[in-house]
C-alpha cells in the first residue's frame, strides 16, 4: 500500500507490502510521488488479487516442512537447514504461496545481493525453486507456475587465481594458535596441504589413510564419486 505525505517542502512516498522490503523516496512534486508509487505497486504485482479459495500457507511454512521432510535426506542436511532457517526470517517467507510472484522473488534476490555473494543467492534460489516444485507436485498445493523459474539468477564468478600469501598464512596461524578447539589448527593445515573440503576432512578415518603410498581415500565427495588425494611427506610426518 502506498502512502504519500508532505515533509517540509518535499513529498515523501512510501510503499509497504507484505513480503517485500519497504520502499521509500522523496520528490519535489506530489504528482511525481504519485506516479512513482503507482509504478512501484504495479511492479510488485499489487493489482493482482488472489482467489480466496486458495490455501493461505506461507512460503515460510513450506520451507519449514521442506527442511523436515526433504532436507533431512540430503548429505548437506546441516548446512541446508541453517540456510533455510535464515530464509524463513526474510519478508518473502511471510507471503502465501498463491501470491509468490516473480516480482517478489526478484526483490528478494536483489535485497540478498546487497549483503551476500552471488553464489549464496543462487543456492537460496535453488532451494526456493525446489520447495515450490515439491509443494506443487507432491504436497497438493496449487500454483500456476514456479515464480523462481521466471527470474534471472545472479552470475557467479568465483574462479581462484592465487594461493594464500605468506603474510596471510602468518596471521591465520597466529589466530589458530589462540583457538579454543585444539583440532582447528591441524584441520586447517591439512586443508592447506590437500585442498580438501571441510566435510571431506572431517569424515576421514585412520583406515582411509595409506601411509605407505601417502594417499587419503575419499569415499563420499561433493560429486558423489570417490577419489584418492596424495599427501606430502611433511604432512604424513606431522
Amino acid at each position: 500500500m502506498a502512502t504519500i505525505s508532505k515533509r517540509g517542502q518535499r513529498w515523501f512516498a512510501q510503499i509497504r507490502r507484505k513480503g517485500f522490503t519497504p520502499r521509500y523516496r522523496s520528490f519535489d512534486r506530489q504528482r511525481d510521488a504519485l506516479q512513482w508509487a503507482r509504478e512501484q505497486e504495479l511492479a510488485l504485482g499489487a493489482c493482482s488479487m488472489p482467489c480466496e479459495s486458495r490455501k493461505r500457507t506461507t512460503l515460510g511454512q513450506l520451507l519449514e516442512r521442506y527442511s523436515r521432510e526433504i532436507s533431512v535426506n540430503k548429505k548437506g542436511v546441516e548446512s541446508e537447514c541453517l540456510r533455510i532457517a535464515k530464509m524463513r526470517r526474510a519478508p518473502l517467507a511471510s507471503l502465501p504461496l498463491y501470491s509468490l510472484t516473480p516480482a517478489a522473488v526478484a526483490a528478494y534476490r536483489d535485497d540478498r545481493l546487497r549483503v551476500v555473494e552471488p553464489g549464496t543467492v543462487r543456492r537460496e534460489l535453488g532451494i526456493l525453486h525446489h520447495v515450490i516444485e515439491v509443494a506443487r507436485r507432491e504436497w497438493g498445493f496449487r500454483a500456476d507456475a514456479n515464480a523462481v523459474a521466471s527470474i534471472a539468477r545472479p552470475t557467479v564468478r568465483d574462479q581462484r587465481d592465487r594461493r594464500v600469501g605468506c603474510e596471510e598464512l602468518r596471521r591465520l596461524r597466529a589466530a589458530l594458535s589462540k583457538a579454543r578447539n585444539r583440532y582447528m589448527s591441524p584441520v586447517v593445515e591439512f586443508a592447506l596441504a590437500t585442498a580438501m573440503r571441510r566435510g571431506e576432512i572431517l569424515k576421514l578415518s585412520w583406515s582411509d589413510i595409506d601411509f605407505g603410498a601417502r594417499v587419503a581415500s575419499l569415499h563420499e565427495t561433493k560429486n558423489g564419486r570417490s577419489r584418492r588425494v596424495p599427501l606430502s611427506k611433511s604432512l604424513i610426518q606431522n
